[in-house]
């Protein structure tokens, strides 16, 4: 009979913890708006959640993951037109249908792999010199920075003595193309990405490098160097 009745408190004690903490949870929030989409049936707690979330939905490309990217496409506009989009998709198939009846069979290109091998992450950029196309840099997500001065046949680790492994972006002066700036911190979005401790600059070619500033930024997408004057950039 005692164990009975302890059983009967007990129930009672969890249900009202539990109306406990749904009465915490819908504190301060709008209950006529929750108590109106309740009548549908869910669980009023999903069913606050669920409103939560409608509220905060993005509605604009600039609340949107990656937005520097969309923007670029949607500029001057804030949205793609499915007009426009379908219209681009038809001029690309014309190209490539053009192109594929004017290419010879002796002109289709041949890929084959040019390294560095034997890193971890993805490759987050590649930046080649004009004056000079055999130098090439690769930026790595958790590697470092690579470069190679033969056209990517080898390639050799030049920044690991920063201690910073994981690489958002490389920037090269136009002016001189032996400074350079390095972005460091991925800006990719996966469970795998590591921060960064700023950006760093080098004078002699990636042969030694500099903290120049930004030190808590954690992850740098993208370095921007103005070619109309290469002492302002762009973080």
């Amino acid at each position: 009979m005692k164990k009975a009745v302890w059983l009967v408190v007990a129930a009672a004690c969890l249900a009202g913890l539990v109306w406990v903490s749904r009465t915490t949870i819908f504190k301060g929030g709008d209950l006529s708006e929750l108590s109106a989409v309740s009548q549908s049936g869910h669980d009023p707690v999903e069913d606050y959640y669920r409103l939560k979330m409608k509220r905060h939905r993005p509605k604009t490309a600039d609340q949107r993951p990656n937005d520097w990217f969309y923007m670029q496409r949607a500029y001057p506009h804030d949205t793609v037109s499915n007009d426009k989009y379908r219209e681009a998709v038809k001029y690309t198939n014309n190209l490539m249908a053009e192109a594929s009846f004017k290419r010879s069979p002796s002109a289709v290109s041949v890929w084959t792999l040019g390294g560095p091998e034997n890193i971890p992450g993805r490759i987050t950029d590649v930046e080649a010199i004009p004056s000079s196309p055999g130098t090439v840099y690769a930026a790595s997500a958790a590697g470092g920075v690579f470069k190679s001065t033969n056209y990517g046949i080898n390639w050799t680790p030049v920044f690991d003595a920063t201690g910073a492994y994981s690489i958002g972006d490389i920037a090269i002066n136009p002016s001189n193309p032996d400074t350079l700036f390095v972005g460091t911190g991925e800006a990719n979005p996966a469970f795998d990405t590591y921060e960064g401790s700023g950006i760093y600059r080098s004078i002699n070619a990636g042969s030694t490098w500099q903290l120049v500033g930004l030190p808590n930024s954690y992850r740098i997408g993208r370095v921007i160097i103005d070619p109309n004057n290469t002492r302002r950039i762009f973080v």
